[in-house]
């Protein structure tokens, strides 16, 4: 469930007691009291989908699913695949998978970071935790991977500040399997239980997320689309295009970047 407005929700797959799969889009008008099934949807809609993770993309004004149990072809799996609903337009579209994108999880999280989806734990096919984090860049239509990356950490000042309220909502909202993920600013704050007891894991994160693939080679900088890179010396700086270049002194020709 996703609020698109100050006063509708948008409700997409899940579990149903009719038919198991349920591949169904309604919304609710909270001013109205009423309920909408937006059965005129066309495109590539996800057939039986459900505990899945789902986040409000303002900017397109579309929903976007990654990840949860699929049914498809009379077998059902984990998937890693990456939907969006049009709202506007009433249709789905499915993002083609690549080589760089999260394995298939369910019973994940997903959360906004400034233009940019992030989904973080959940279980693997095997009902394995599965704790690695990454980030979907809606305008370049990339994964980041940021599990072990230098630029998160716990800043231990700001841990105590995050519990204080969200161990009060631990209790009611989080089971030991399903974690919860807000951000704050330029944190992420992940709640989660471990044997009935809460945890709580703040992350700092960057700014560009190009700059993870800095201090490689330049092909491994302008192979992830909207990355720039430039040489320091000996080192390679990756960073976003749309973001100020870093002070540098040669940077690569045009040819050298990916558009």
């Amino acid at each position: 469930m996703n609020a698109i407005s100050s006063s509708e929700v948008l409700v997409l797959g899940g579990y149903s007691t009719d038919t198991d799969w349920n591949n169904r889009t309604f919304t609710y008008n909270a001013a109205a009291n009423s309920w909408l099934e937006n059965d005129a949807a066309t495109g590539t809609i996800p057939a039986g989908l459900m505990l899945h993770s789902a986040v409000y993309h303002a900017v397109s004004h579309s929903v976007y699913t990654h990840g949860g149990y699929r049914y498809y072809i009379d077998e059902f799996f984990p998937t890693n695949e990456t939907f969006f609903y049009s709202i506007a337009e009433h249709r789905w579209y499915k993002r083609p998978n690549t080589l760089q994108q999260p394995e298939g999880r369910y019973r994940h999280a997903a959360t906004l970071f400034n233009d940019s989806m992030v989904i973080v734990g959940g279980l693997d096919a095997d009902y394995m935790p599965n704790p690695s984090v990454w980030v979907y860049s809606f305008a370049c239509d990339t994964w980041h991977e940021l599990t072990g990356k230098a630029p998160l950490f716990r800043p231990r000042s700001y841990a105590s500040v995050a519990m204080l309220f969200v161990f009060i909502l631990a209790d009611v909202q989080v089971k030991d399997t399903e974690p919860a993920v807000i951000t704050i600013g330029s944190e992420l704050v992940l709640i989660r239980k471990m044997n009935a007891n809460p945890v709580v894991q703040v992350f700092r994160m960057p700014g560009d997320m190009c700059s993870l693939y800095s201090g490689g080679s330049t092909e491994s900088c302008t192979s992830i689309r909207g990355c720039h890179a430039c040489m320091d010396g000996s080192d390679v700086i990756c960073f976003d295009k749309s973001l100020p270049a870093p002070a540098s002194s040669v940077y690569q020709s045009p040819s050298d970047i990916n558009p």
